[in-house]
């Protein structure tokens, strides 16, 4: 038998004395040094046990998510799967995506309680000013700015549409219906799945990744209409292919000028390349990356593409004249700062954002 025993100390630094006695059994008790911790523990608590210190940026600030609900006004959403900074850099949308659900006392759900969030923030100043709370009811990563950064897009996951919000007189708010994708899946055991979502440079065309159709759909923003649906998979673009995989649960979209798509498949670790032209939409290519590559973003001259592989640990720069990896930027921590003998994984990247200067 063990028992421990702890005699809390009063003392500035809250030390912890321990004391613990071991039966032997047969009459003897063995004493083992007491252990006196010179100072609680700091740091994040993980799930393993383990803590971590993380240090941010000088001048950073942390603000909860607070959809300022009037039934709710204490309610901190969570999820925030996506950010989106307007083209002139002075506004900050932020999307949530998740199980941001409310019940009432007899568990049933609450409508008004219940939806999903995009925060629009001043980012103009030193500090962020949230301005707006925008609501959608579901949501599934894809948020995307015109490139005349008075209107933007956000997919609708489940509902298989897509919600335009436009600018008018300072004030955001949502322009008519959401544009239905017209998925009925039919035969498949999940439903549709919007995701990522991008704009072309001339602000035309709307390029929708369909997560649990392995499709994209393009989507003419003048007439708000889906004009062609392209498959991803290598046996539906040539039957000669068919059972090879590729293709297979795109999730995230970006666009390069007016003429040209990169979709990421999860499943198949390949970047899927998209000829957009108006008259029929093709597949061109495929770039084979790390493991479920996810978000991806283009460079300012739109020359490089980066990809995060969440899997893989790692960031692929493409190049994008040729659709060839340039170089795999590993995410792992080097070994000046962690040796990891053990070769431990798990920074599974899943976000990408370029510095100025980038």
């Amino acid at each position: 038998m063990q028992r421990i025993r702890k005699r809390f100390l009063s003392s500035p630094v809250r030390a912890i004395a321990t004391l613990i006695f071991i039966s032997t059994g047969v009459g003897a008790v063995t004493f083992l040094p007491s252990q006196v911790l010179a100072a609680p523990a700091t740091g994040e608590l993980l799930p393993n046990g383990q803590r971590i210190t993380p240090t941010a940026t000088a001048g950073a600030v942390f603000q909860p998510l607070n959809p300022d609900l009037p039934t709710r006004p204490d309610f901190i959403v969570g999820q925030a799967v996506a950010t989106a900074t307007s083209p002139a850099g002075n506004t900050l949308l932020i999307l949530t995506s998740g199980f941001n659900r409310n019940a009432d006392l007899a568990g049933k759900g609450i409508p008004a309680e219940s939806n999903e969030y995009v925060f629009v923030y001043d980012i103009s100043g030193s500090n962020p000013v949230k301005r707006q709370v925008l609501q959608v009811p579901n949501t599934f990563n894809g948020i995307a700015w015109h490139p005349n950064g008075q209107a933007f897009y956000v997919s609708g996951g489940v509902d298989d549409n897509v919600h335009v919000f436009k600018l008018n007189n300072g004030t955001w708010s949502e322009d008519g219906v959401p544009i239905a994708l017209g998925h009925t899946n039919q035969g498949l055991a999940s439903g549709p799945m919007a995701a990522g979502l991008a704009v072309n440079a001339s602000g035309t065309q709307l390029v929708v990744a369909n997560f649990e159709n392995d499709s994209v759909s393009l989507i003419d923003l003048t007439q708000r209409l889906v004009v062609a649906e392209v498959d991803l998979r290598p046996g539906k673009v040539n039957p000669a292919q068919q059972g090879v995989p590729g293709g297979e649960y795109p999730f995230w979209v970006a666009i390069k000028g007016d003429g040209k798509a990169y979709v990421s498949s999860e499943r198949d670790s390949e970047v899927v390349v998209l000829d957009l032209s108006p008259s029929a939409a093709t597949v061109t290519g495929r770039i084979p990356v790390g493991g479920q590559p996810n978000k991806m973003i283009l460079n300012q001259t739109q020359t490089l593409l980066y990809v995060a592989n969440g899997n893989s640990d790692s960031v692929a720069a493409i190049d994008t004249a040729t659709d060839q990896v340039l170089e795999d930027i590993s995410t792992t921590a080097p070994s000046d700062l962690f040796a990891n003998h053990d070769d431990l994984k798990g920074s599974n990247p899943n976000g990408l954002a370029l510095s100025l200067d980038e």
